[in-house]
């Protein structure tokens, strides 16, 4: 990029920048961690000979950010707002290359409107309460939409001046993309389908049947192809190791029927009125403008629906891979479409300027602009709430419980007693992460003798303990134990007790040892319970 364009381009993509930061880090510590953060927290606080050998039983495809949080937290710390700055950062950087997907879409035809577009689409993007929500949780997915998005700019940069850096640029891009979520690398799809989109516009004008005019048409064919299997060969160990690991992975997710492709979109925005707001706009630039607009728009609207749809077919196999997070890497291609509707509107109103002066105009991109923001007001406080990441299918009524682990942490603190014991619910793979929750909000501070426990899950280098063969012979030496539970996941619910929440042997020996409840406490979602021997 020439110096004079460097200098035109900068402001537009600093500008959404400095939004998307604002919105991410506000409040980025108050929502607990939530399960998946939990995981995130007991994989990279591990040494790596530890990580390594963890990688080997589960979440290898989650090897690279991992090995990135480990890195962070060993000069960060492990507080809440530590962990989730490497995803705010990223968004952040996202919001700026959003912006510069935009402007060099339209500058390619409507230079005076690039920018326009650019502070659209950057801020747009920032503005979409799914990038606060996933901006602000400790785990990959703002990793998946930064690195889709600078693929495609850079495929967008390889197709204006066909150079192989530029090429090798989104080779790298796709490749970091994959080792983000392998379910990214389905951005592919929509590049092939956007570049069919773009035909006719600058570096997709048809040529002459001429030998050079068919190494013109071939090539940019040639190269993509060969990026496209660069960037899944870098991914093959990692594509080797989920498939061995996916059964016990993603046995929790069905496969998606056709409803699926419409209760998505409020889940995939955080806000059902926000994705209204962006998929409109985004249908403006594919309406309102001239042809140059619409093949733009064309392209990233394509590069946001049809991994979707590439998705969708792909779950009907085996193994489903449909859930709402795994889509977070399509939202800066909705947020370069809706900036690209709104230069599009802009440009149309030029009676306004006419009229009313070039003030007015530009107030109406002001007002398109901001319509996100309001839309999406209430979720942008919802997702900031103390326990908004269990709810993780917001604003659908379904997604976790809440699960009150530093609530729950503060009652054994004040509590505890020295020799005390604790044991934790482990039932359903431990999914809900109970014992590492308590752990992590009890910090510093005295924890309980773990009983029933004859591997913590770093020595048996899992995300679970192994449970003591023989309960009793594990129980000896503690005075008290406190067992900490799930409501819903014990039988009959509220009306469990905390015998029915541990495995048969472990019960058996509190029994035999004379253990009764003295005591129950009650968090968020999660039951605190004192047992004691006969006096």
């Amino acid at each position: 990029m020439r110096p004079a364009k460097v200098a035109a381009a900068v402001p537009a993509a600093i500008i959404p920048a400095i939004v998307a930061a604002a919105v991410t880090t506000t409040e980025i510590g108050r929502p607990e961690l939530w399960r998946d953060e939990l995981a995130t927290w007991s994989a990279a606080s591990r040494p790596l000979p530890q990580l390594w050998r963890l990688l080997a039983h589960t979440d290898a495809v989650l090897g690279p950010y991992y090995v990135v949080e480990h890195v962070w937290m060993g000069v960060f710390g492990d507080s809440v707002t530590a962990m989730r700055l490497p995803s705010a950062l990223a968004m952040t950087v996202t919001a700026a290359v959003v912006a510069l997907i935009a402007r060099r879409l339209v500058a390619a035809f409507d230079a005076e409107h690039a920018n326009v577009a650019a502070l659209a689409a950057g801020v747009i993007f920032a503005f979409i309460p799914a990038v606060t929500r996933y901006g602000q949780e400790a785990r990959p997915y703002a990793f998946t939409a930064l690195f889709s998005a600078l693929a495609t700019l850079a495929l967008l940069a390889a197709v204006d001046r066909r150079t192989w850096y530029r090429w090798a640029g989104y080779a790298l891009a796709l490749a970091a993309a994959g080792a983000a979520s392998l379910v990214t690398l389905s951005v592919l799809a929509g590049h092939v389908v956007g570049a069919v989109a773009l035909r006719g516009d600058r570096g997709w004008r048809p040529t002459p049947v001429t030998l050079r005019g068919l190494a013109t048409r071939i090539l940019p064919v040639v190269a993509f192809a060969a990026c496209a299997v660069a960037a899944v060969a870098l991914n093959y160990p990692l594509i080797q190791a989920g498939r061995q690991q996916a059964s016990s992975q993603l046995d929790n997710l069905t496969h998606p029927g056709w409803s699926a492709l419409w209760t998505l979109w409020p889940q995939l925005f955080s806000s059902g009125p926000a994705a209204v707001v962006v998929v409109v706009l985004a249908a403006a630039g594919l309406i309102a403008g001239p042809a140059a607009y619409r093949r733009a728009c064309g392209f990233a609207v394509a590069v946001a629906l049809v991994p979707v749809l590439a998705v969708w077919i792909a779950s009907h196999g085996s193994v489903s891979y449909w859930t709402t997070r795994y889509f977070i890497f399509t939202l800066p291609a909705w947020g370069a479409a809706a900036g690209i509707g709104v230069a599009a509107v802009t440009a149309r109103a030029r009676a306004l300027a006419v009229r009313y002066g070039v003030g007015a105009r530009y107030g109406v991109a002001v007002v398109l602009t901001a319509l996100p923001l309001a839309a999406g007001a209430t979720a942008q406080i919802a997702v900031r709430e103390p326990q908004a990441h269990n709810w993780w299918t917001y604003p659908a009524p379904s997604g976790d419980i809440p699960l009150g682990y530093a609530q729950a942490a503060d009652i054994i603190a004040a509590h505890q007693q020295a020799h005390d014991g604790i044991a934790f619910q482990i039932s359903d793979d431990n999914r809900w992460e109970v014992d590492m929750g308590i752990m992590y909000y009890l910090g510093d501070r005295p924890a309980p003798r773990t009983v029933f426990e004859a591997k913590t899950e770093e020595q048996a280098g899992l995300l679970t303990p192994v449970e003591c063969a023989h309960p009793a012979d594990c129980l000896y030496g503690s005075h008290r134990v406190w067992v900490v539970y799930i409501n819903h996941l014990v039988q009959h619910g509220l009306g469990g007790t905390p015998f029915q929440a541990l495995p048969p042997a472990a019960t058996a020996a509190l029994h035999a040892g004379g253990y009764r409840v003295r005591q129950t406490y009650h968090a968020d979602g999660i039951i605190v319970s004192l047992l004691v021997p006969p006096q």
